[in-house]
């Protein structure tokens, strides 16, 4: 979660969450002096509630800001990692991506296209 206001506090998070699942944990990013950086990871229960809360508030405003949410691949040093599905959105720079783990080929299933 990024563009944070500097003011916003992990209750306030939480309430701009609400009605999207269960939230398991809020970090909010702080420097040496205390003070936020502007960002936060929420852990989520499962990631199909992460998925429809970033695809709902992703862009609206809190505290003033309007926040970015993305989907981490995985959070901080300790190796956990967030269960992506396959997903495409766009990117901050408004191309299409895809997200998650690649859906497997299947053999034999191919149909070819003249250019």
């Amino acid at each position: 979660m990024g563009n944070l206001s500097f003011k916003t506090d992990e209750y306030a998070i939480e309430e701009f969450f609400h009605g999207f699942g269960s939230i398991k944990d809020v970090r909010i990013s702080y420097d040496k002096q205390g003070h936020s950086n502007g960002f936060a990871h929420i852990e989520f229960e499962n990631s199909e509630e992460a998925y429809e809360a970033m695809d709902s508030l992703d862009g609206l405003e809190l505290d003033g800001r309007l926040v970015r949410l993305e989907i981490a691949s995985s959070i901080g040093k300790v190796g956990r990692h967030v269960a992506n599905d396959k997903k495409e959105r766009k990117d901050k720079f408004g191309a299409w991506r895809q997200y998650g783990k690649p859906e497997e080929e299947e053999e034999g299933n191919y149909e070819e296209k003249e250019v």
